[in-house]
């Protein structure tokens, strides 16, 4: 969804205040936490969207979308959340409920949102693009959530001279002042709910989808489509209707869609910028050039400009770039 947190912070109803304990039952104006103890099984005809971190139970699983879990096992999420748990998956022996609460409304945010995607949307015309006002009110939105998830242990790199006289970094933790984490908890869960909703409209067609892209095989239902407006979805694809002919979806954020004979797409945009349907975190445009449907694959070496460090400065290396799984477990 085209500036999906954005649209959420300006939207969803966002907490504030000290929690309260309550019983377990739904309220209309609240924001809150639910922990427990369960097993779980995805229902039929339903994707699996739960992922379970920092838990040893699930060493190495990260980042896999859970069919099952591994015995009864310790959630502990947010109330939005627990309502996307239940209609994904079966519940069997839960037990240990506890439930907390904030006041919440849902215009805290509203006119600093508001103000920022004016300024982007005006920044963005032909007439007076400006690059850099655009990326810094898109920034704006962006860094105003991700303060409120700030983590309050920091680590400071600083810079110094090595004893080959090279450019070293020292790490140290520095703890730094945070904000209130309720919000950016209830931001995420309610840019999940409507990420989920939009693939479980079009479930038999769904292929992928990016934090603001769907990607479909036939023309989307139930979502609003525009490749511009707030709050509507971007429909991935060459074709007329948004869609496309081959796609091939590697991982996380590295995938390609080609045309019939398989050449993959590209387009130059309103900027005059080549924009390819090439996606993988960490690659240049220019490796993007020699990319093609059959050598992008896990395990193919391309070769990309990084810079390292050296006595004196910086240089531009030629370095191997592999494309690889990520490190933890890829959800087959």
């Amino acid at each position: 969804m085209n500036g999906l947190y954005g649209y959420v912070m300006q939207t969803a109803i966002l907490p504030y205040g000290q929690p309260y304990f309550r019983e377990l039952e739904d309220k209309k104006h609240e924001f809150g936490f639910i922990d427990f103890y369960c097993e779980f099984y995805v229902k039929k005809n339903k994707f699996p969207c739960m992922q379970i971190k920092n838990n040893i139970m699930y060493a190495g699983l990260e980042n896999v979308y859970l069919k099952e879990s591994n015995g009864i096992t310790h959630l502990h999420m947010t109330t939005l959340d627990y309502e996307i748990f239940k209609s994904h998956y079966d519940i069997e022996n839960d037990y240990g409920y506890g439930y907390v609460t904030f006041q919440a409304r849902d215009d805290m945010l509203r006119d600093v949102i508001q103000k920022n995607i004016d300024e982007k949307t005006y920044w963005s015309n032909r007439e007076h693009y400006d690059p850099y006002r655009r990326t810094k009110a898109k920034d704006n939105t962006n860094m105003l959530y991700g303060s409120f998830g700030l983590n309050p242990l920091s680590d400071v790199v600083k810079p110094f001279i090595n004893d080959n006289g090279i450019i070293s970094m020292k790490h140290e933790i520095e703890l730094r002042d945070y904000r209130y984490i309720p919000i950016a908890s209830a931001i995420t869960s309610r840019a999940r709910a409507i990420t989920i909703g939009a693939i479980d409209a079009n479930y038999d067609n769904w292929i992928y989808s990016d934090t603001d892209s769907m990607y479909l095989t036939k023309p989307a239902k139930g979502i609003k489509c525009d490749d511009t407006i707030s709050g509507c979805w971007k429909c991935e694809g060459a074709e007329d209707n948004r869609t496309y002919r081959h796609g091939k979806f590697l991982r996380q954020k590295c995938y390609i869609l080609a045309d019939e004979n398989y050449s993959p797409y590209h387009s130059v945009d309103k900027y005059g910028n080549v924009e390819y349907k090439i996606k993988c975190a960490g690659m240049p445009d220019k490796v993007k050039e020699s990319v093609s449907w059959d050598n992008m694959q896990i395990g193919t070496t391309f070769h990309k400009l990084q810079h390292c460090l050296v006595k004196g400065g910086v240089c531009l290396v030629d370095m191997p770039y592999t494309l690889g799984n990520i490190k933890r477990g890829l959800n087959q």
